[in-house]
């Protein structure tokens, strides 16, 4: 490995450490709120159950995983230090698949809310998009020796992963926020004609 390439992967391991840090503790959270959930909600019906217990069981694996990983390529011995671990190529698949499963409930949550199929088309669209360069760049991450090369030769569709989900998480929440501010128009409206 050259010394370029080193210094690539030191200016990478301490965001990657705090976001590890970061993650356990959103896990800790999705736990006590999956908990609450099927406390406060034992009416549900058993897809959205399966569901909760689908991504419970994914963030369980990928956690431990991504832990591992970034342990590996922080304190593993300097030869292997670009070495792509399989824990590493597993949490990028396992992070694909949570995903995946998030924004296709939200898809299905959008079209509930509005009955236009154009917007949950679209939205599963780019949401299968993004899934499947996620997936792509998993699958290729297990034949990879080096970190950097994973990074610069997958680089435009690790870029389009991040536009993708910027884009998935946009509409989400500008589909929501019109939801909401109709309602509260109608609400509204509602209020005043009781009086």
């Amino acid at each position: 490995m050259n010394s370029f390439q080193e210094s690539e992967l030191g200016n990478v391991f301490v965001p990657i450490t705090v976001g590890v840090v970061v993650s356990a503790i959103f896990l800790g959270c999705a736990l006590v709120q999956a908990n609450s959930y099927y406390k406060k909600f034992p009416a549900d019906s058993w897809l959205l159950k399966v569901l909760v217990a689908t991504e419970m069981l994914l963030q369980l694996m990928r956690t431990p995983l991504l832990t591992i990983a970034v342990w590996q390529l922080d304190y593993g011995q300097p030869q292997p230090l670009g070495f792509i671990h399989t824990s590493l190529s597993t949490v990028i698949i396992l992070s694909a698949s949570s995903a995946f499963l998030a924004q296709a409930t939200f898809s299905v949550l959008l079209y509930k809310l509005f009955w236009w199929p154009i917007i949950f088309v679209t939205h599963l669209s780019l949401t299968a998009l993004r899934f499947v360069l996620h997936i792509t760049v998993g699958v290729e991450s297990y034949g990879m020796i080096n970190l950097g090369e994973l990074v610069q030769q997958w680089y435009w569709c690790i870029t389009t992963i991040l536009i993708l989900s910027s884009i998935c998480d946009t509409f989400v929440t500008a589909s929501l926020t019109y939801q909401l501010r109709m309602r509260k128009a109608a609400f509204t409206q509602y209020v005043i004609q009781s009086f």
